[in-house]
């Protein structure tokens, strides 16, 4: 039996993780994190009988919960780049890691891939264009080689708006996605094609190839493929269920999950509707490029950094839905020379 903490429990990956938990015999559920939903969090205790609860994210209280519980698996799904520092204290505490968070690789990705070489910690992906990518890869044609990978993206429910009606969408608009069930920042990060933006980033460091980039895909059907220097081609088709991701990813992508994957011999000839992405006003994943450009650089962190902050003015009504990109390249802008050396240079910017 396998010793499970979850950063985040209360929210939409965390619950989804408990369910599986509750309903396998292979792990069990020794801690939680949480930040404010004190109701759910009590229930999970009494039902797990916990002894070990973080509310918040205080460095030495997470580094004491993983050095009482000794865990065999951490779950990092805690929301945006407050999630880097859990992962952090998991990676030098040598736990493998099964990461819900991005926010983690998009801001301090080298550091963080340095650090789980140095002290032998397995990332395992959660996202499910990354857990689709990690099953594709591990069930691949050893005979050929990859020449790029593509993850899709559903397009939300504005790809096809004009620019006065994106003008015009509203937080509560941007947090309902169609296909998937998410926490509010993913939603909204969903409906401006960042987040498709910053799943290029986190591929590229899970995967180590700049070569993936994005398709709109809007059944949510084709969650990746792969494409091999012949030009044929596999495919990860499932339902949208989170749930797929986070048992893969808990099992230490060690179940037979090639059932999920198609064989195609030319990707033009995909029964599923697959368009480039287009929408000149959505420009979020147009940053993608952008941050693989400069990956090394601090410029991954101020994207994400800057993006955060201008969700919470567009949640309280001081941004409109595009001036999103706006605020971001102006923080961009305020903050290129800044260096992100430490965890706590880059949270004392986020907490500005």
């Amino acid at each position: 039996m396998k010793k499970i903490i979850i950063f985040g429990a209360t929210g939409s990956i965390g619950t989804s993780t408990i369910d599986i938990i509750r309903n396998n015999k292979d792990f069990q559920l020794v801690g939680i994190s949480y930040l404010s939903n004190h109701q759910k969090a009590k229930q999970i205790v009494k039902e797990f009988n916990i002894k070990h609860v973080i509310v918040g994210n205080d460095f030495k209280a997470i580094d004491k919960l993983l050095k009482t519980t000794k865990p065999d698996l951490v779950v990092n799904a805690v929301s945006a780049s407050d999630g880097l520092v859990f992962s952090y204290l998991t990676i030098i505490n040598k736990i493998d890691l099964v990461l819900a968070n991005k926010e983690t690789l998009v801001c301090w990705g080298s550091k963080i891939k340095q650090l789980a070489i140095k002290n032998k910690v397995n990332i395992y992906p959660v996202d499910s264009e990354h857990s689709a990518l990690y099953s594709l890869i591990k069930n691949k044609d050893k005979t050929k080689k990859i020449k790029e990978l593509i993850i899709t993206a559903s397009g939300g429910m504005f790809y096809n708006l004009s620019y006065k009606q994106l003008n015009n969408v509203k937080y509560q608009d941007a947090i309902n996605n169609p296909n998937w069930k998410m926490g509010e920042k993913i939603s909204v990060d969903s409906s401006t094609l960042l987040n498709k933006a910053f799943e290029i980033v986190e591929g590229y460091w899970l995967f180590e190839t700049k070569k993936i980039r994005a398709l709109v895909q809007p059944q949510s059907a084709i969650h990746a493929m792969i494409v091999y220097d012949d030009n044929s081609v596999d495919a990860y088709i499932a339902k949208c269920d989170m749930k797929i991701c986070i048992k893969n990813a808990l099992y230490q992508y060690s179940i037979d999950d090639s059932k999920n994957i198609k064989h195609y011999k030319n990707i033009n000839r995909i029964n599923y509707q697959l368009f480039p992405i287009k929408n000149q006003y959505l420009k979020g994943y147009g940053y993608g490029k952008l941050m693989l450009s400069n990956i090394n650089t601090s410029l991954p962190a101020l994207i994400n950094l800057g993006n955060e902050k201008a969700i919470k003015l567009f949640k309280d009504n001081k941004l409109k839905f595009l001036e999103i990109y706006d605020f971001i390249d102006e923080f961009i802008i305020k903050y290129k020379n800044k260096s992100f050396k430490s965890i706590m240079i880059l949270l004392n910017l986020k907490n500005k």
